[in-house]
């Protein structure tokens, strides 16, 4: 096996001399391994090798240190002041997760427990690293595409599982309120959302798509209605404008008529659920081979101009709350909470936090209110769980 590897990495090394990166990730037993492959790479191999071990931080750097001392290359610890570009493979899960990739060209200021800070350079370029071509599966789990409606539950898991002709079932129902960017994305990105939507369909064996979205949403509809019309295996289902529309057993509900236990998943019903926008993202990892670096979201609540949603599309994962409030105008005066998600779901957050895949929403909020010792009531969710919503001066 070792043989193999090593012949592998010399094949793709010099097959992506100046396009790619090499690598190699391992878990137990990995040690003894990497110090029998890493040696008998050429010390001339045209590519960067990136190793990811599953170990506690404090033996890496000893690890790096005795693979250097057996290598012909070069082996030393990630660290700060590592340049990176966008698109770079800069974490990967130890656990149930997804590949993390640097969204801007920069250099690595902190690594911390949980996040690694880069700063920016002041020129970005469009250009990123690209995840390695293969099977559609293995370039949406590469590319680290997760449901980026909130749950984040990485999409190559979800859809590896045989449907056997079962459904794709989006959910388009943008069910907070003041959101607004899974319905621009649907009548402005419709081709690569359908081209998403089928990926999808192939990889699970999913004989149909069905779109929901909410009958208000009339422009969206139109559009959608245009471009599926001669594809008998896409249809759309209008939801009722209630709320919570956009929860995966109310999405199953809805369109196909079977009500889930609450233990039970989608594919006791022969379907997965997959956000709009996810669906943009597993497209784009299997046509540009782009990993997940990106996200949509709108800002809306107290922002100076009135309280119009703002929607930005393909925001750098980590570019913070202060920075997007900014671009939005501005907050209005004082402000209660800033919220980061929905209004119902969301959670509170601060300026100088980053955004990740799965913000959908940053919503600073009015003044909370004296309420003079007055009960005040909680909404139980079975999307959040249980929390008392902010005051949100949203239409």
């Amino acid at each position: 096996n070792t043989k193999k590897i090593v012949e592998l990495v010399k094949k793709k090394g010099v097959a992506n001399a100046g396009k790619q990166i090499v690598a190699i990730a391992s878990s137990t037993g990995g040690p003894k391994s990497l110090q029998s492959v890493i040696p008998r790479l050429p010390e001339n191999l045209d590519a960067p090798v990136v190793l990811v071990q599953h170990m506690p931080s404090g033996f890496t750097k000893s690890m790096a240190e005795r693979l250097d001392s057996l290598s012909a290359l070069h082996v030393k610890e990630a660290q700060e002041g590592d340049e990176v570009k966008k698109g770079t493979l800069i974490a990967t899960p130890t656990g149930l997760g997804a590949n993390i990739f640097s969204s801007v060209y920069g250099v690595v200021e902190e690594i911390k427990e949980d996040r690694i800070v880069i700063k920016p350079d002041a020129e970005q370029k469009d250009e990123f690293v690209p995840i390695e071509e293969g099977s559609k599966l293995d370039m949406v789990k590469a590319a680290g595409v997760v449901g980026m409606g909130g749950a984040g539950f990485p999409t190559g898991i979800k859809v590896s599982a045989d449907l056997t002709g079962g459904y794709v079932l989006v959910n388009a129902a943008e069910c907070e309120p003041g959101l607004k960017h899974n319905i621009k994305q649907l009548e402005e990105q419709t081709d690569i959302t359908i081209r998403g939507l089928k990926y999808c369909m192939e990889i699970c064996n999913a004989a149909k798509g069905i779109i929901a979205l909410k009958k208000k949403n009339e422009k969206a509809v139109e559009i959608l209605r245009a471009a599926i019309k001669d594809d008998d295996s896409l249809t759309i289902h209008l939801l009722p404008d209630i709320y919570p529309m956009g929860e995966e057993r109310a999405v199953v509900r809805e369109t196909l008529g079977i009500e889930l236990e609450p233990t039970q998943l989608p594919a006791a019903a022969k379907s997965i659920v997959i956000n709009v926008e996810t669906l943009a993202r597993v497209a784009e990892a299997i046509d540009e081979r782009k990993p997940s670096f990106s996200k949509n979201l709108t800002v809306v609540g107290k922002i100076k101009g009135g309280n119009k949603p703002h929607v930005f599309m393909d925001v750098p994962v980590g570019t913070s709350v202060g920075e997007l409030i900014e671009m939005a105008g501005g907050l209005d005066g004082e402000v209660g909470e800033i919220v980061m998600g929905g209004p119902f779901t969301g959670k509170a957050t601060t300026l100088d936090a980053p955004i990740t895949k799965t913000t959908g929403g940053i919503i600073p909020t009015i003044e909370f209110p004296d309420l003079h010792g007055a009960t005040m009531g909680l909404l139980v969710c079975a999307c959040g769980g249980v929390g008392a919503a902010p005051m949100l001066p949203i239409a």
